[in-house]
């Protein structure tokens, strides 16, 4: 029985919450630590933490200290 009314409130918040949003992601993880349980999610959340700082070194490799603004952004301040 208790698992119908969780399933209906679940329902009730997901529509009361548009996709995307913090209560959502917040419902999804509590969901999959009472599925999976917390060590494989937290070990999840670190491999995605260091696989993301991974992705952030190698995109910003070619992006210099003193890079310049374009052109078009030097003109629209220059206008204003």
């Amino acid at each position: 029985m208790s698992s119908i009314r969780a399933k209906s409130a679940l329902s009730r918040v997901s529509r009361a919450c548009p996709r995307g949003s913090a209560a959502s992601a917040s419902l999804l993880v509590g969901a999959l630590a009472d599925t999976i349980g917390y060590t494989p999610l937290f070990g999840a959340l670190g491999a995605f933490d260091i696989i993301g700082a991974t992705l952030l070194i190698i995109l910003m490799r070619g992006v210099s200290r003193d890079a310049r603004p374009r052109e078009a952004d030097a003109a629209s301040n220059a206008a204003a």
